[in-house]
């Protein structure tokens, strides 16, 4: 089974308008932050143990907007956050997501070296795996 920030991006990159995300040239990244690229790096957070009786998940998911522009990494945060925030009951290829709300507002965390614009917007998810 695919990684759930995998799953997600696959499910939001066609309903955040400007986000592309698959092989090749994409500008949403899962794993880790890449040096002198800008884009939307997706990154899975401290999550506990699955609940071994009902199979329940949570999980964090950290999405990283590092852009020169800092208008469009503020942009596709705020997408990001209106379409994630207490939305509930849907699914990815994958999972069921039960519930998803943002642990907070959109982090600014300055520039980095290259003078690239960092902000970071943390989300919490409930999931099922779907059965196949």
């Amino acid at each position: 089974m695919e990684s759930f920030a995998f799953a997600l991006c696959t499910l939001l990159a066609p309903n955040i308008p400007g986000l592309t995300f698959g092989p090749g040239d994409s500008n949403v990244k899962v794993g880790e932050l890449v040096r002198g690229i800008d884009g939307v790096f997706v990154v899975e957070g401290a999550s506990p143990e699955p609940d071994r009786y009902t199979a329940v998940e949570y999980h964090t998911l950290d999405f990283w907007a590092v852009f020169k522009n800092a208008k469009v990494a503020s942009d596709y945060l705020r997408a990001i956050y209106d379409y994630l925030h207490q939305k509930h009951h849907y699914n990815t290829d994958s999972y069921t997501v039960h519930f998803s709300y943002c642990a907070g507002q959109i982090l600014d965390l300055d520039r980095d070296g290259e003078g690239r614009k960092m902000l970071k917007l943390s989300v919490v998810f409930i999931i099922t795996g779907l059965i196949s």
